[in-house]
């Protein structure tokens, strides 16, 4: 809440809650089909999934990303941003995986990851653009 100003804080709110709403039942199919396994988690007894981060990490990762995209830059600038964000968090994922026992890879890769952040990231710019009627690749306007 402290880096995103004031007057964007019901687009925040809302991407946050939009991202929520696919993330949660995607993590939770993914390891139900037995692709990824999280053996250090909140609520062990209560579900498989990673409440951290599907409910909390991704979301607020994704409200930075539509809060920095850089919305009037050329298109090569923004399929650039889709990568660079995709990546980062790909090389992070896998180094927690790696070093950590928080993420386990049963059935799923690196580049499994890399296209389902891909995805996650594009599928919340496309419900922020749709929400706030984007036009032209350009922020909206806040109200005062």
């Amino acid at each position: 809440m402290i880096l995103i100003p004031k007057r964007q804080i019901k687009e925040a709110l809302y991407v946050f809650l939009f991202v929520q709403v696919f993330t949660w039942p995607v993590g939770l199919a993914v390891v139900e089909l037995n692709l990824i396994e999280y053996p250090v988690r909140f609520f062990p007894n209560a579900l498989k999934s990673s409440f951290t981060l599907e409910y909390l990490v991704n979301p607020v990762i994704c409200v930075f990303f539509i809060h920095y995209f850089p919305r009037s830059s050329k298109r090569i600038i923004r399929v650039g941003y889709y990568v660079l964000w995709t990546s980062l968090l790909t090389i992070a994922e896998s180094i927690i995986e790696k070093y950590t026992d928080l993420i386990e890879y049963i059935n799923f890769t690196w580049y499994y990851g890399w296209l389902v952040l891909l995805f996650v990231f594009y599928i919340s710019d496309l419900g922020y653009i749709w929400y706030f009627n984007v036009k032209n690749n350009k922020k909206p306007q806040p109200a005062d």
